[in-house]
């Protein structure tokens, strides 16, 4: 990273994800092309690795945030992780995915009043595109969730993605904010714990609440990985995602479209430290 400036504090949640070391190597012209740091939040992984792999790295701009977490809490590692930023502008991040060298300086350059910035597409590792001429028409699946209000009006969101032509999906998890977008809706609600929609959650009330459009830019790679990797709590992916949405319905029903960043960070942001 050039200078002291930092221009991003890059969030990337983790526990025990071998990945992340290749990805931090082929991620480091990205980083360093936007002037971002590198922070990884340990939620309750392996810390001693971390600090191995941070050694073998060399990476000046990495830093490594136990969260001390027991279990893996992604929503609660962003909480806790926005602490210890030091850009006021946010970029959140899997530990399984690659960016394109120039893909986070194009999203800088498109955040502004009023906008925060998401991934377009997440290719599959396991699902190459295919080696064909130009389609003259994308076939694409789009859900969309609405609301009704008493008044008669309506609100629409996008939640998911899915290009059958390409066989790519959207990639609204990895999104670039300023931090007091994130702060205003109290960041992200740690009440959604295990795989599913903590992410559209997010989304929905940063447009909700603060009227944020959203603007899409540039395709990633995401490591093609089995439902072991991730935290589905006994359940079913579907099962996962579907509980943690009807919780979140029931939260929004009743009007309720903050995060618990501010309770996160009040009982669990003073036993949080920076590894060195």
């Amino acid at each position: 990273m050039p200078g002291n400036v930092v221009a991003l504090s890059v969030l990337v949640p983790w526990k025990d994800r071998d990945e992340l070391e290749h990805t931090l190597e082929l991620n480091r012209a990205a980083f360093e092309a936007a002037g971002a740091e590198a922070l990884v939040l340990n939620c309750g992984g392996d810390r001693a690795a971390l600090v191995r792999m941070k050694q073998r790295l060399g990476i000046p701009y990495l830093r490594l945030v136990e969260t001390t977490q027991d279990t893996f809490n992604k929503s609660l590692g962003f909480n806790i992780g926005t602490r210890f930023a030091r850009a006021d502008r946010l970029f959140m991040m899997d530990s399984d995915v690659l960016l394109p060298p120039d893909l986070l300086v194009e999203m800088l350059r498109r955040l502004q009043d009023g906008v925060f910035v998401t991934v377009e597409w997440m290719q599959e590792s396991a699902s190459p595109p295919m080696q064909r001429e130009k389609p003259w028409t994308e076939t694409i699946r789009t859900n969309v969730m609405e609301f009704r209000f008493p008044d008669g009006t309506t609100r629409s969101v996008l939640t998911h993605r899915y290009s059958v032509t390409t066989q790519r999906r959207s990639g609204l998890s990895l999104l670039l904010l300023e931090k007091s977008s994130f702060l205003a809706v109290d960041g992200f609600h740690s009440g959604i714990g295990s795989w599913g929609w903590e992410d559209n959650d997010f989304h929905l009330r940063l447009q909700w609440r603060l009227g944020l459009k959203v603007v899409e830019h540039g395709t990633v790679l995401h490591l093609t990985h089995d439902d072991a990797r991730r935290a589905l709590g006994g359940k079913t992916q579907m099962e996962s995602l579907n509980a943690n949405l009807l919780a979140a319905v029931a939260r929004y029903e009743q009007g309720d479209l903050q995060g618990t960043c501010e309770a996160d960070q009040a009982q669990r942001g003073e036993a949080a430290y920076e590894v060195m």
